[in-house]
């Protein structure tokens, strides 16, 4: 019983590990396309360290793939965009091809991998392969989505461009979406989640970090985004990377490997005592 204990107090440990290094992360477009850490207790921003320069003038959408890597797109409205990666660790950047969109204003990655965007220029929902940047067209929409984010229950959030902006659920399998309720600020371009549930959004018109009820849609203002030497402007994308989450194979293993353990000492005791 002692050693099956100490086994799920090691997976729940690894677990807690896992959502407690989750960064915020988001692009300043008001300059080089500079890559910033966020404290999402306060919404204090710094620049990320590797450096990491999203090529293009204009980055619209950031979204980590299930295993850390970063995508974003990269390109103006109106023109050919790229879908492009980056490893946040080393600074590299890699751009993975052409979509053949115009009009991405976001993007979100499920939990299998799948990359979904909306592109307001075309009116499309879509999805884009992460390995070729090739598009498939899931419906036609005219909303004017300007961000999205998945709850960790799979269900697809997006902010709408108003006065003020409103909180949506998306249908995946349609682009269908229902409303939520407003977000109470004009500018909210950018939205996330982290591993407990808990959306945040980054708003344009306040320049600062907001926390976003999912059941009403009101967003609060947590704090100003700052680097020390006056606001930063267009913070407009962000996303959550979480610590890569021990597959249950993993913590199985290290359970075996303690209780093999605790078995080969108790056996050792035995022979001393006889």
């Amino acid at each position: 019983m002692i050693r099956f204990a100490l086994c799920i107090s090691l997976s729940v440990t690894l677990f807690d590990f896992t959502a407690s290094a989750a960064v915020l992360y988001g692009v300043d477009e008001s300059g080089p396309n500079r890559l910033l850490a966020i404290d999402s207790s306060t919404g204090v921003a710094s620049v990320a360290s590797p450096f990491v320069a999203i090529p293009s003038f204009r980055t619209t959408g950031l979204a980590f793939s299930p295993d850390g890597t970063l995508f974003s797109v990269s390109g103006g409205f109106g023109g050919p965009q790229q879908l492009v990666s980056a490893d946040i660790d080393t600074g590299t950047v890699n751009v993975v091809g052409t979509h053949g969109l115009s009009g991405v204003t976001s993007l979100a990655f499920n939990d299998n991998g799948e990359l979904f965007a909306f592109d307001i220029v075309n009116d499309l929902f879509v999805t884009i392969d992460p390995t070729t940047a090739a598009t498939t067209v899931i419906a036609a929409s005219s909303l004017p989505v300007q961000s999205l984010a998945f709850a960790p229950d799979g269900t697809l959030f997006a902010s709408l461009n108003s006065s003020p902006d409103v909180l949506f659920t998306i249908d995946t399998a349609t682009g269908a979406g229902t409303a939520v309720g407003s977000l109470g600020f004009t500018g909210v371009r950018g939205l996330a989640f982290d591993g407990s549930g808990n959306l945040f959004g980054s708003d344009l018109e306040t320049d600062q970090l907001i926390s976003i009820d999912t059941t009403t849609g009101l967003g609060t203002a947590i704090g100003s985004f700052g680097l020390g030497n006056g606001p930063l402007v267009n913070v407009a994308s962000l996303a959550f990377r979480g610590a890569p989450v021990p597959e249950p194979s993993s913590i199985a293993s290290s359970c075996a490997m303690i209780m093999l353990g605790l078995a080969a000492r108790r056996r050792r005791q035995r022979s001393r005592s006889s």
